[in-house]
């Protein structure tokens, strides 16, 4: 089925009753410039020089009306879209009224933990970036009970720093004695970056950030694949696993492979993408470049690195990128006032057709149990990802590169694993392909998934040898499946053969049973056979769902009328 333009599916749904009885109105909004405000009068130049640097120049009308209000002690209810600022409504005013009085304190409520760790992110990065002495915390269900009571003898400030280093040791998985001391070597005593991972500074005109390379040669292997073997890649199987026929006049040289590692996994404003990790083919070999914000004002800098590198690059391929990484990229992208490069480009987000192909024996379809059971590919000392975002707010406070060496490998991995996916999945598409390479299921599949994309000849060609193999569940749901194919195309002598056949290896075959005698009924108009079929599977009834009881019920007592009035009117 062929995607729908928004206002395809507008205009569809303006035609279902249903729909329309649960719509209050429907208004189209016209499209218009945004409307900017200068900064107020009264906001600190150090606040100032970070958003500015972060490409915020000018505030949104609401922003500018919004913090005037709070700063006016006014309560304010703002109701705006996704990536629209509102973050920016609140922190501004606050961080503004604790510079000036710096024993000020602002209590954030939110309604969830995730939402509460992003927004946290989100400030902590302002003050870090100001260089400023302001305190931020959690407090949440996660807080130890013994952080949460007062210790008695300490002054409060000291309470704060203990609660703060009890925090910090709970998330990062290290004993308070180990957190203490790596605290106490202060940012500049850890190993550069440079030394542990393969890369450099860059600069454009947004500014610095450092790129990793990396080139895997024909030869190197990933699991059972060489990165040779991964080419060419036939870019009509992947029009077909991306339901995308836009993806048909491309060439596979012009994808790119796309994974991020970021501060938070529940998205939202405040969550930023702090590593983006790019892949491409180049000859028999593949390409990664890693663009890294080695702070948060470096990532404008990383975007406008990302753009740069989409030169020549016509279509992205990624795991679960269309819900997660896209989306999260094209908020960065508005957040720093600048025009996403992503935004109507193909995507082939391969989460979707590995869940359709393999779901039928994997109950994990994670990228990582991919690599395992799919790509034989067994990760040693791997960082687990819930652990890469914390990894990166120790990496702000004490810069020493150890913390990040194993999450430039953990991404570099995954997009390695990205490329030998979508070229393990368009072999399982190949319907000439050998058979014997695969798991019988996972051809089964593949031949769903052609007949759901409407390509029957691809389809009949994967299920035909399946029919007989070894696998007595596959051979029968193939068999199943082409025998359907056939009825709906009208090729009647095919479909009955392969019935027929089904009831020679299982003379209870309730499928064949129940195709048969419809066709012997409707078609054939051979009663007394269609009713002893009918009769045959009803003996099954153990077997069948109520419906299907009511149905051969229905049906038996149709064929006894009609054998009853052939009977009358001889």
């Amino acid at each position: 089925m062929a995607k729908l333009t928004l206002e395809e599916w507008l205009a569809r749904a303006e035609k279902d009753r249903r729909f329309m009885e649960n719509v209050r109105a429907i208004r189209k909004i016209s499209v218009h410039p945004g409307e900017f405000a200068e900064y107020p009068a009264w906001v600190n130049s150090s606040l100032r020089n970070v958003l500015a640097a972060r490409g915020i120049r000018q505030l949104y009308s609401h922003q500018a009306k919004a913090v005037d209000l709070v700063r006016k002690g006014l309560s304010v209810v703002l109701v705006t879209p996704t990536a629209s600022g509102k973050t920016l409504c609140y922190n501004l005013p606050v961080l503004q009224k604790i510079l000036e009085e710096p024993e000020t304190r602002a209590l954030y409520l939110f309604p969830t933990k995730a939402l509460a760790q992003d927004q946290m992110h989100e400030i902590h990065g302002l003050i870090g970036e100001m260089k400023a002495d302001i305190k931020t915390y959690i407090y949440d269900g996660d807080t130890p009970d013994d952080a949460r009571q007062a210790n008695g003898g300490q002054t409060k400030a000291e309470e704060l720093i203990r609660l703060r280093e009890r925090i910090d040791a709970i998330l990062s998985r290290r004993p308070e004695g180990q957190r203490a001391e790596a605290q106490s070597t202060g940012r500049g005593r850890g190993v550069p970056l440079e030394e542990l991972v393969p890369g450099e500074e860059t600069t454009n005109e947004a500014g610095a950030f450092f790129c990793a390379c990396h080139l895997a040669g024909g030869s190197t292997r990933h699991g059972r694949f060489c990165i040779r073997d991964l080419v060419p890649i036939d870019m009509d199987r992947l029009a077909v696993l991306g339901n995308d026929p836009a993806l048909r006049g491309l060439d596979y040289r012009e994808a790119l492979f796309l994974d991020t590692e970021t501060t938070g996994l529940a998205g939202g404003t405040g969550t930023v993408a702090f590593l983006i990790g790019l892949g491409w083919f180049e000859g028999d070999a593949f390409i990664t470049r890693q663009l890294f914000a080695r702070d948060y004002g470096e990532e404008r800098a990383t975007l406008l690195g990302l753009r740069e590198l989409l030169d020549g690059k016509r279509f992205l391929v990624s795991f679960n990128g269309k819900a997660f990484d896209a989306n999260l990229l094209a908020a960065r992208f508005i957040m720093n006032r600048m025009p996403d490069p992503l935004a109507g480009l193909p995507h082939l987000d391969l989460l979707h057709p590995a869940r359709r192909l393999l779901s039928h024996r994997l109950a994990d379809r994670r990228l990582g149990s991919l690599e395992a059971a799919i790509l034989g590919f067994d990760r040693e000392g791997d960082v687990p990802g819930s652990e890469i975002p914390q990894r990166y707010f120790d990496w702000l406070r004490r810069r020493d590169g150890r913390l990040m060496a194993d999450v430039f490998e953990h991404n570099r991995l995954d997009i390695l694993s990205l490329a030998a996916l979508v070229t393990h999945l368009a072999e399982l598409l190949d319907p000439d392909g050998e058979n014997t390479q695969y798991h019988p299921g996972d051809r089964l599949a593949a031949a769903r998934l052609f007949l759901a994309r409407e390509c029957p000849d691809e389809a009949v060609r994967l299920l035909d040898p399946l029919v007989g193999c070894a696998s007595q569940v596959t051979a029968r749901d193939a068999a199943r499946e082409l025998s359907l194919h056939y009825k709906r195309a009208g090729q009647w002598p095919a479909a009955v053969a392969i019935w027929e056949e089904m009831m020679v290896r299982d003379g209870n075959d309730l499928f064949a049973l129940i195709e048969l005698a419809k066709w012997c009924e409707h078609r054939r108009r051979d009663f007394t056979r269609a009713l002893s079929l009918a009769e045959r599977a009803c003996a099954s009834e153990l077997r069948l769902s109520p419906d299907e009881c009511t149905d051969l019920a229905h049906r038996r007592e149709r064929l006894e009328r009609k054998l009853a009035g052939r009977k009358t009117a001889r």
